[in-house]
């Protein structure tokens, strides 16, 4: 049987005792399970603050075969990325959710957040086929994080992407859980994401710093150096 966490079970029966399914074009995100996937900062601290978005990317994408990030016909190997193209990757990114106050994904003290919203495709975007792409930051919202991780979601069964649909009416809904590969197995989840910016860990998943958190951490690491030395 697929697995679904509490969260989304429990709006799929009130859907149903309203008189209905979910309505078609639903997106539920949920990393609320008691077999959640750790979210960490770049020093490794599980996320106490920050915010996840469902969305798409404008002139940034991600070649999948090659794993490498791609823009104006030039493609980048993640760790030959720098600073501000990662900065570029985010202020590019643009939600395509109509967002539930209640389920914002607001990101809680070990990374756990819920998302849910209907699909809207943003004007001047051609989302059919496209992967859905869940960027995570460590602030409030997006464009004020300084550290971000990017992800999209694979069939735990065969791994092929889930992607946008031709029609924001489609039929359906989409539940998928926030899950590594492995848990995602022993859980019997549809989905699984993956990791495409941002570093993968034993325990999770860790984010990337923009450059104002590197230097900060950079002297951190210098100044204990310094301290042990003397």
């Amino acid at each position: 049987m697929s697995h679904h966490s509490l969260f989304t079970c429990a709006l799929a029966s009130i859907s149903f005792l309203a008189g209905g399914l979910v309505q078609a074009g639903d997106y539920f995100i949920s990393n609320e399970e008691d077999y959640n996937t750790s979210i960490a900062d770049t020093l490794g601290i599980p996320l106490s603050s920050g915010c996840a978005m469902l969305g798409t990317l404008t002139n940034w994408n991600y070649n999948f075969n090659d794993a490498k990030w791609a823009n104006g016909g030039n493609e980048y190997d993640q760790g030959n990325l720098s600073y501000s193209q990662i900065v570029d990757i985010r202020n590019n990114f643009v939600s395509t959710l109509n967002i539930s106050p209640s389920d914002n994904g607001s990101i809680t003290n070990g990374g756990l957040f819920s998302l849910s919203g209907s699909y809207q495709q943003p004007a001047g975007l051609t989302l059919e086929n496209t992967p859905l792409y869940l960027m995570v930051g460590n602030g409030s919202t997006i464009d004020v994080s300084t550290e971000i991780a990017v992800f999209v979601f694979r069939k735990t069964e065969d791994g092929n992407l889930a992607t946008y649909p031709s029609d924001p009416d489609f039929p359906g809904s989409n539940y998928l859980d926030f899950l590594s590969r492995d848990k995602a197995v022993a859980l019997k989840s549809e989905w699984y994401a993956e990791c495409i910016l941002g570093h993968n860990t034993p325990d999770g998943f860790q984010l990337i710093p923009e450059p104002a958190t590197a230097t900060l951490g950079l002297l951190g690491l210098a100044a204990l150096m310094m301290r042990r030395r003397r």
